[in-house]
């Protein structure tokens, strides 16, 4: 018996070659995604704890967190895909690897900064004048995405 998460991963593959025919990059973008959603936990924490920080107004620290990982990941690609300073050379695997690293570095400093206690003071309040303007447009913005992504796709398909 299969879980959705192990059909997601069996199915990768497909979702490559809705988009291309090129068998090399069928294989490398499989290998990149099966690495990254085998080890998502830190993908996962990640959103989580920044989610925490910005709901708290704390987006500085999220700003700084995110920038951390960021710059981790550009530091450790190189290294990992082409095999610098020890590393064994990698290639996409290595960038998934560094990918994967650099979010749970974010969550480990996610964590540091909320055991710290800088989450503890009280959360801002959003002024009522604010929530009038936005509560009767719920689905308004969210719909509007959901379009967007359809003609992306659409056009994706429609040049391929």
């Amino acid at each position: 018996r299969s879980s959705a998460a192990s059909d997601v991963y069996k199915r990768q593959e497909h979702f490559f070659l809705a988009q291309t025919r090129d068998p090399e990059i069928v294989e490398m973008g499989t290998v990149y995604l099966q690495i990254c959603t085998v080890l998502s936990f830190g993908l996962f924490g990640e959103i989580a704890f920044e989610r925490l920080m910005q709901s708290t107004g704390r987006t500085f620290y999220s700003m700084i967190i995110q920038g951390t990982g960021a710059i981790l990941n550009i530091i450790l690609d190189p290294i990992m895909i082409f095999g610098l300073l020890g590393f064994p050379k990698m290639g996409v695997a290595g960038a998934a690897l560094a990918t994967v690293a650099a979010q749970a570095a974010s969550v480990l400093l996610s964590l540091a900064v909320i055991r710290r206690g800088i989450l503890t003071q009280k959360a801002p309040t959003i002024p009522w004048t604010i929530t009038k303007k936005v509560l009767p447009h719920p689905l308004k913005y969210p719909t509007k995405q959901n379009r967007n992504d359809v003609r992306i796709q659409s056009m994706a398909y429609a040049f391929r």
